[in-house]
């Protein structure tokens, strides 16, 4: 059966406009995930001619592809007297600063140190000893970044279960260490820590 280009014509534009809308469709921009903020952690101080200023915050990310994963997002500053050796084997002062990622994605042991974060809020202590130390100070904040209840709103520490467990955490968590914000669900996350945060 032969076909006019009269009847032709119709049919052919309703075929363009059902591809141009399924391309409409295909490009729609992707909803960001639903990133909730839990933990804050900072470690600042130290002596003898090293001192340590880290900020991190440990983040909750609905990643509709993967679920629920945990991202940690850490800038921290790194300074020794003797941080280095010349080729003589004396002393260099060395400065380093990083500011990475690490996600429960690619690093699953990171989920064990986030969950055990929640339990120095019913056994830590917001006022540290009074020490005479070289130690730094950790500090851990709990969400909703506000006092509540009968629980501490920041815990504090020079020595003790918490600078053990942040201590462990780094050690445990040195391969998972990337300086590239990761991906999820098509959108880079943003960083939420900058050089005034130190």
């Amino acid at each position: 059966m032969n076909m006019t280009l009269r009847q032709f014509l119709p049919i052919a534009l309703y075929g363009l406009l059902s591809i141009a809308a399924t391309d409409s469709s295909a490009q729609s921009p992707i909803k960001p995930p639903s990133i909730t903020e839990h933990f804050r952690l900072q470690q600042h101080g130290g002596g003898l001619g090293v001192q340590i200023d880290e900020s991190v915050v440990v983040l909750a990310e609905e990643d509709m592809s993967e679920g629920q994963q945990w991202v940690i997002e850490r800038q921290r500053r790194d300074r020794n007297w003797c941080g280095k050796k010349s080729d003589e084997g004396k002393c260099l002062e060395s400065d380093e600063t990083v500011h990475d990622w690490a996600t429960s994605m690619n690093c699953p042991e990171l989920s064990i140190y986030v969950e055990g974060l929640a339990d120095f809020r019913e056994t830590g202590r917001e006022k540290p000893a009074v020490l005479m130390t070289d130690a730094a100070l950790i500090s851990l904040e709990f969400a909703p970044f506000s006092a509540s209840g009968n629980h501490p709103k920041i815990l504090r520490e020079y020595v003790g279960p918490l600078v053990t467990w942040w201590r462990e955490a780094e050690d445990g968590l040195k391969r998972c260490w990337t300086p590239s914000p990761p991906v999820i669900d098509g959108h880079t996350l943003d960083a939420r820590l900058s050089t005034t945060d130190q």
